[in-house]
């Protein structure tokens, strides 16, 4: 695949039904995991999400957790 050195993900999340459904959203956080975030080119690649926080398990709010549990 292609290399980023940004990555920029926009309203990943289509709506409330797609928010609330834990699969679609850990199948979401599963892509992020193995697929977009290795696109970088070296370390210092830059990751931007935008959109709503909708639930608790939506990739805004994982990466979030995994953030302040990372300090």
């Amino acid at each position: 695949g292609k290399r980023a050195r940004l990555v920029l993900i926009d309203d990943i999340t289509k709506g409330a039904k797609e928010a609330y459904s834990i699969d679609i959203q850990k199948s979401i956080t599963i892509a992020y995991d193995n697929d977009w975030s290795s696109r970088g080119d070296d370390d210092s690649q830059k990751t931007i999400l935008l959109g709503t926080m909708w639930s608790r398990f939506d990739l805004l709010n994982v990466i979030q957790q995994r953030d302040e549990e990372d300090g």
